[in-house]
């Protein structure tokens, strides 16, 4: 079974995929993880400013999970410009996943 997660709760944007497989045990390895931090953006405010993060999870969410699912080997068909629709469609992500994935994980709240 391969998990993508994505995690956005407060100050950084990050997508890993995972691979579990149950045999004796369940065991999972992990094919990716990339983070971007906003460190640098709130270091300026001296604080996470929630509109500002909620911003640039907004930028950096599509690049990410991307990176992510090529790191785990996981091969996509976008373009350039099919990248840029998504960034302008976000609604439609969810759609545009490749079907080698089993799972999507997201965090929900703080």
């Amino acid at each position: 079974m391969r998990i993508l997660g994505i995690e956005t709760s407060c100050d950084e944007t990050a997508a890993a995929v995972v691979e579990a497989s149950s045999g004796k045990r369940l065991a999972f390895r992990v094919l990716s993880n990339v983070v971007a931090s906003q460190v640098k953006i709130h270091a300026k405010t001296g604080g996470v400013v929630p509109e500002v993060a909620a911003r640039a999870h907004a930028e950096a969410i599509i690049p990410i999970v991307r990176k992510a699912l090529h790191e785990a080997g996981i091969r996509s068909q976008a373009s350039g410009r099919r990248v840029d629709w998504l960034k302008s469609n976000p609604e439609t992500l969810i759609t545009n996943v490749p079907n080698c994935l089993d799972v999507i994980a997201v965090t929900a709240g703080p």
